[in-house]
């Protein structure tokens, strides 16, 4: 088992020292407290160049062994970075360049080259293009400068990066045998790269297993060790002439094999010159092209960014004076509405102050006339009572037990009937006027509760 958790966390960098301010410390794995016979070898690591970076790791325990996981994160734009190499490279291998023969008027005779479509070169280069051997060869140059170390007793394992600036010791309650490299990928999503290390445990079942067929071999070798000395006399004899003769054919063969890998070496290394020539010129032809595509593709992208900027400019300041021409508008609009009801308003109120003033004289006229009518009435009525009757004194007795007194003096009074020819009273009700009561009939029908009226009013 590990000492440390098990669980995924950092590794604790190493401290950057500044040798020019004094800083002698040399930091490392810690030593373990043991005797020894001679002086004590201690273990000293540089401080590291750059600086440092975290990195996580996990521990699984299986059976027979260990699986050790490293996470680190790859620096942003690696993969970018990886990509546009691999493309290019696809392009150049997949570029055939086709040259036509020209003349210029001196008869002088020149190879021209045809220019090929770029968007077809790149789309060729994408077809072929294999994210996932980028992403191993990212992962395994993430862990290109990582040191593996197992001590002799197999009880400690050393994680070290003098470019990350990593050390970190292990210790380990089993004894390991060996330590192999499973696994090295790179994670998508979380952007890590990934290695994979598998300790192998020592089992106690292999030595028991080993301890008896050596047993075994001993008696073997004790029954028949004479026989096998003899045989081993001759055959080493034997041995020794093959393995002398062998070595010499050895030595022939090594020789002609060194002349044929020297001249191929020196033909692969004329070709590769050439190769890098040419490959040199193509990527400065391909830089300058790419430069002069992204100015020209900047200057234009400046262009249309000021047009727009200009456009949206010349817009806002369209849509601000069609605001301001509508809300002008709107306030006119609501001026001239004001206006005609104020208008619209007085020509009511006149017009119904007339209608009222109308209405008015109109009442007093039928009211003067029915005062004048009731009057000559009245007039007439009195004249002509004047003209035929004399006083009459009229008692009305309103007391009940005074009847039969009143009964008997209208018996016993002496009338003077046969000189009074007719007898007359005073009207004691209204007589029903015809104009009058078109009057009260006109006046209910007019209208009432209306708000010009009332306002007017």
């Amino acid at each position: 088992m590990f000492s440390v958790i098990q669980s995924p966390c950092v590794f604790e960098p190493l401290p950057i020292l500044n040798v020019l301010e004094g800083d002698q410390l040399c930091y490392g794995p810690e030593l373990k407290k043991r005797r020894s016979v001679g002086n004590p070898c201690r273990y000293s690591r540089p401080a590291p160049k750059t600086s440092p970076i975290s990195m996580r790791y996990s521990v699984e325990e299986n059976d027979d062994s260990y699986i050790l996981s490293l996470y680190k994160k790859v620096p942003e734009g690696r993969i970018a970075e990886m990509v546009n190499q691999e493309l290019v490279k696809l392009k150049e291998s997949a570029y055939r360049p086709i040259y036509h023969v020209v003349h210029d008027i001196l008869g002088n005779s020149y190879y021209l080259e045809e220019e090929q479509d770029e968007n077809e070169l790149i789309r060729k280069a994408m077809s072929q293009l294999n994210m996932n051997a980028i992403y191993r060869k990212v992962a395994r140059e993430a862990f290109q400068d990582l040191n593996i170390e197992l001590n002799h007793r197999g009880d400690e394992l050393t994680v070290s990066s003098q470019r990350d600036g990593i050390s970190k010791s292990f210790e380990i309650d089993e004894q390991i045998a060996d330590v192999r490299v499973v696994g090295c990928k790179y994670d998508e999503v979380n952007e890590y790269g990934i290695l994979k290390l598998m300790l192998e445990k020592i089992s106690n079942t292999n030595n028991l297993v080993t301890l008896l067929k050596l047993s075994e071999s001993d008696q073997l070798r004790s029954s028949g060790q004479q026989r096998i000395a003899r045989e081993a006399a001759l055959e080493g004899k034997a041995n020794q002439d093959e393995a002398e003769r062998q070595k010499r054919e050895e030595a022939k063969r090594t020789n002609a094999l060194a002349e044929e890998q020297k001249e191929k070496h020196m033909q692969e290394r004329a070709i590769a010159l050439a190769e890098e020539q040419r490959r040199k010129r193509l990527e400065e032809e391909i830089a300058y092209a790419l430069a002069k595509q992204q100015k020209e593709k900047q200057m234009k992208e400046r262009a249309i960014a000021l047009a727009k900027e200009q456009r949206e400019k010349r817009i806002e300041e369209r849509k601000l004076i069609e605001a301001k021409e509508k809300e002008a508008e709107k306030e006119r609009k609501l001026a001239i509405t004001h206006q005609n009801a104020r208008i619209r308003d007085e020509a009511e109120r006149a017009k119904l102050q007339k209608k009222i003033a109308k209405e008015q004289k109109l009442k007093q006229r039928k009211a003067a006339l029915v005062a004048e009518k009731k009057a000559a009435r009245l007039q007439k009525q009195f004249e002509k009572d004047s003209a035929g009757s004399k006083n009459i004194v009229i008692n009305i007795n309103f007391n009940g037990d005074q009847k039969g007194e009143w009964t008997k003096n209208h018996r016993n009074e002496d009338f003077v009937g046969t000189e009074l020819k007719r007898i007359t009273s005073p009207i004691l009700e209204d007589i029903q006027d015809e104009e009058l009561d078109r009057f009260n009939a006109s006046l209910m029908k007019s209208p009432t509760g209306s708000s010009i009226i009332e306002e007017a009013v």
